[in-house]
């Protein structure tokens, strides 16, 4: 955002209101007013309007006035005569008698009517100052980089668990075939292969998942936040038993936390 664009969008914060003959602008509506009665005028007129009365007396460059209607793009010389001829329409003015607005040539424009500048002290309506937009971004800019830092970081940990070959994953759990930790299950899955599921185990984030029961004939996946020790040992003793019980290796520093016996 431009420094000139920049000062006038701070003003709009305070909410300024610049009065000249019966004339007035306030800086938070980004409104013209005759005589109380609101006057009809683009956007781009009003900031125009509003860039000159702020600096009344002072020459104001066609690169300032660029700088602050356009936001520094790059405009044609009819875009900035249409805009003028608009402007000085709106409070009974002309490129004739430059009663108000007066052209400097070669250089830009000047305001040569009094001002009166008057502070209400008051912030304008979330939806009136909406050139303010820049600056709110400015300063939530930090906490919505570190939220999606934070989310990529989840992703790309999610990315590399998954690209990981499947015997890189495997050397992370101990394996017990034939058995299941069933009815201590905290999560239940369906649709995985057992790589999806081991890649599940070591993402989980709700709870420390110590072991999971897998079924490739059923392709599900049992999620738990137990361990065999927890609850006593595995299940082994039912018929044609389709699930291998897959328990977590713990790592250095990690801390688990047992599930309570039933």
């Amino acid at each position: 955002m431009s420094l000139v664009r920049g000062e006038i969008c701070t003003s709009m914060t305070r909410r300024m209101l610049y009065r000249f003959e019966d004339f007035e602008i306030d800086s938070g509506s980004m409104r013209l007013f005759r005589s109380g009665e609101p006057v009809a005028a683009e956007p781009q007129v009003i900031m125009l309007l509003l860039l000159l009365v702020r600096k009344h007396g002072e020459t104001v460059t066609k690169a300032e006035i660029n700088d602050a209607v356009w936001d520094g793009r790059i405009v044609s010389a009819s875009a900035l005569t249409s805009r003028l001829r608009a402007a000085r329409a709106a409070i009974d003015d002309d490129g004739s008698s430059q009663r108000l607005i007066r052209t400097i040539p070669n250089i830009g424009l000047r305001f040569v009517g009094n001002v009166e500048t008057v502070s209400t002290g008051a912030p304008s309506s979330p939806g009136a100052d909406w050139l303010s937009w820049p600056m709110r971004w400015a300063s939530r800019r930090p906490r919505l980089l570190a939220g999606l830092a934070a989310a990529l970081l989840a992703m790309g940990t999610g990315i590399y668990l998954w690209l990981q070959p499947p015997h890189a994953l495997r050397s992370q759990f101990e394996v017990t075939y034939n058995a299941a930790i069933s009815g201590h299950n905290t999560r239940p899955l369906t649709f995985l292969s057992l790589k999806g599921c081991m890649t599940a185990c070591l993402e989980e984030t709700e709870f420390y998942c110590k072991s999971f029961d897998f079924s490739s004939i059923r392709k599900t996946c049992d999620l738990s936040n137990a361990s065999a020790e927890d609850v006593g040992g595995l299940k082994t003793d039912y018929y044609r038993n389709p699930y291998d019980h897959y328990a977590r290796k713990p790592s250095d520093g990690q801390e688990q936390q047992s599930a309570p016996r039933q």
